[in-house]
């Protein structure tokens, strides 16, 4: 089997399996999650900034023949408006009574492939890059573990249907990254290199949009020292493989 295949499914289920700790942890419904939910956001919000601004964006640059910051731009709007069109019918749902659950299920899969898509492209690049990103988005992949069942459960759903949802969600990250590899195989560095700037805005967008706000609302003292301790922590690993 293709190396650079086997690679993206075991880390991608490695990514994915975060979703199924941050499912376990509202499951097994511990009393210390919600104080230490604010620095587990922090800390991911640290991991994907740092992902996007030290590794992607200059991988980026280096591979695509044209400018990228279009393409990050471009990625981070789609993104907002991906999450708009997604609250929007959640609440449409909520005025009518039916289960919201359902459109957030559609919502985290379809990003929990783009993870994936995510870590597919890293591999293609390099093993160093593909491992980078995967830890990014491990940190990531608790939070929206937790999200995802959250609101199965509050939505009315059982614990049982709650949790297989959240596997779901989970599964869709290694489904993403054999897309990934299976369709970028082969491709010039030039398309590979826009498809990193792409994930950049992606990382970005989650990170600015839906972690940080998470974070400065819970005022907590040590939220900071988590992110920058999210950033130390990816800058160390790249600075060990020597990536940029």
């Amino acid at each position: 089997m293709n190396p650079v295949l086997v690679n993206a499914l075991q880390y991608s289920l490695l990514a994915g399996f975060g979703s199924f700790a941050g499912m376990a942890l509202i499951v097994k419904g511990e009393a210390w999650l919600r104080q230490f939910m604010p620095l587990i956001i922090s800390f991911a919000a640290g991991t994907l900034l740092a992902v996007a601004f030290f590794d992607l964006l200059p991988e980026a640059a280096e591979m695509a023949h044209g400018p990228i910051f279009p393409w990050v731009l471009a990625s981070f709007i789609a993104f907002y408006f991906l999450e708009n069109i997604l609250h929007y019918h959640s609440h449409q749902h909520i005025e009518h009574h039916h289960p919201m659950g359902l459109v957030a299920f559609l919502g985290m899969s379809f990003h929990a492939l783009i993870d994936g898509l995510v870590i597919g492209v890293g591999f293609e690049v390099s093993p160093a890059l593909g491992l980078v990103t995967t830890m990014g988005l491990l940190a990531h992949e608790v939070p929206q573990g937790i999200a995802v069942t959250s609101i199965m459960l509050h939505a009315g759903y059982p614990v049982r249907r709650a949790a297989l949802y959240a596997g779901l969600v989970a599964l869709a990250t290694p489904v993403g990254g054999a897309i990934a590899v299976l369709a970028t195989h082969g491709l010039k560095q030039d398309a590979i290199g826009t498809m990193l700037a792409i994930a950049a805005g992606s990382f970005l967008y989650v990170a600015a949009s839906d972690l940080i706000p998470e974070a400065h609302a819970a005022k907590h003292a040590l939220t900071g020292v988590l992110l920058l301790a999210g950033v130390v922590t990816v800058w160390g690993v790249m600075r060990a493989f020597g990536l940029h």
